[in-house]
């Protein structure tokens, strides 16, 4: 086992509005704030998403698995960021739900 000490910096807390996309608001947010690392904590509820649902297979490297919902989808989620000089690298883990059926669930789509 490995492990490091971090030390809690700034705390940002960011609140999305009906039709933001959520990514492309973050990037943005994220130069200008400079932020290197961060640790990413999601809650609330999305209208539409595209979202990686696992892989076709279980191989490496993975081929994404992708899926469109839309409706209104609670949704929790966790996350990171890492910025390099190509820009901030986010990649978030999150479950989403909408009753025990949904009629407004879309089929898988290759992208």
């Amino acid at each position: 086992m490995e492990y490091t000490q971090g030390l809690l910096g700034r705390v940002f807390i960011l609140k999305f509005f009906h039709d933001d996309d959520i990514l492309e608001c973050l990037k943005p947010f994220i130069k200008k704030e400079k932020i290197k690392t961060a640790v990413i904590q999601l809650m609330g509820a999305v209208q539409y998403a595209t979202l990686v649902t696992g892989p076709k297979q279980p191989k490496i490297p993975p081929d994404p698995q992708w899926e469109t919902i839309t409706g209104g989808w609670e949704t929790i989620g966790m996350g990171t960021v890492f910025s390099d000089k190509q820009g901030p690298h986010i990649h978030i883990h999150a479950t989403f739900g909408s009753g025990k059926k949904n009629p407004n669930r879309v089929s898988a789509k290759n992208r």
